[in-house]
């Protein structure tokens, strides 16, 4: 079983705020909840489960 990684709370916190907005339809914030995990070095993952963060390479 692959050790689940830790985000600095930041990324976390973003993460939370943008599954919020897609859940109020506000993709405009989404998406630049997105960018804003993006320009920190991170990929958003939506799989039918939920949103996970991943590490840029």
């Amino acid at each position: 079983v692959p050790e689940k990684e830790t985000f600095p709370p930041e990324a976390e916190d973003l993460l939370l705020k943008r599954v919020q907005a897609k859940k109020e339809k506000n993709w405009a914030l989404a998406d630049s909840l997105r960018s804003e995990l993006d320009a920190m070095g991170y990929l958003v993952k939506d799989t039918p489960s939920g949103s996970s963060l991943e590490k840029k390479m």
